[in-house]
């Protein structure tokens, strides 16, 4: 190889490649994206969850509604006494055969979840306190219910602000009013219960 040609493969060398300096500047702007972009985006997961789950406790709450409406009782399915397995997952057990929902009360939040008839005002403490101060256990003679496991308190917090409103305290933590209710257990994950209906 002559002179003329190695100078002609060092231009081209020089010409296609990145210097060190450049790579590290490009490094350095793609690290300062990722460090603005992973909480936005974790932070929209979360948000979605949340949002999921309220959206199928309303959708829950209209199905329990149309179902008192047409039975003024939530013991019954197709106008008979429903069993203590159809009660203990009304939503499988009596709501989808009857066509008030489609498919399962299901959470983004937590483990497990499962949709109950209880008597009273709900297995929740000492009952929901639905307006902030006054429990229901003596009211209802029924109690529809969701019980969540394994919810972790900022979700709980989070679930309660959008289903309660001003019933929310300033900060997460035992949550005893409104509609959800969420009893801390440890490590900072609970049991939290949603009140749907009563009668």
């Amino acid at each position: 190889m002559n002179a003329a040609d190695m100078l002609k493969a060092r231009v081209r060398r020089q010409n296609g490649a990145f210097t060190l300096i450049e790579m590290i500047g490009v490094l350095a702007v793609i690290g300062i994206l990722v460090a603005v972009l992973i909480p936005k985006v974790a932070a929209t997961i979360s948000d979605s969850r949340i949002s999921s789950t309220a959206e199928s406790y309303e959708t829950l709450r209209g199905a329990a509604q149309a179902h008192i409406c047409q039975y003024y009782a939530y013991n019954l399915m197709f106008t008979t006494n429903a069993t203590p397995a159809e009660l203990a997952n009304w939503d499988t057990g009596v709501l989808i055969p009857e066509g008030l929902m489609d498919q399962p009360f299901t959470a983004k939040i937590g483990t497990a979840q499962v949709l109950q008839v209880v008597a009273g005002g709900g297995n929740a403490g000492n009952g929901y306190k639905l307006d902030g101060v006054n429990n229901l256990t003596a009211g209802n003679a029924y109690s529809v219910e969701c019980v969540i496991s394994n919810v972790v308190e900022q979700d709980a917090y989070d679930l309660a602000s959008r289903l309660n409103g001003n019933l929310v305290p300033a900060s997460p933590g035992n949550l005893t009013t409104g509609c959800v209710e969420y009893l801390v257990v440890t490590n900072g994950t609970g049991t939290l219960y949603l009140y749907v209906a009563g009668l």
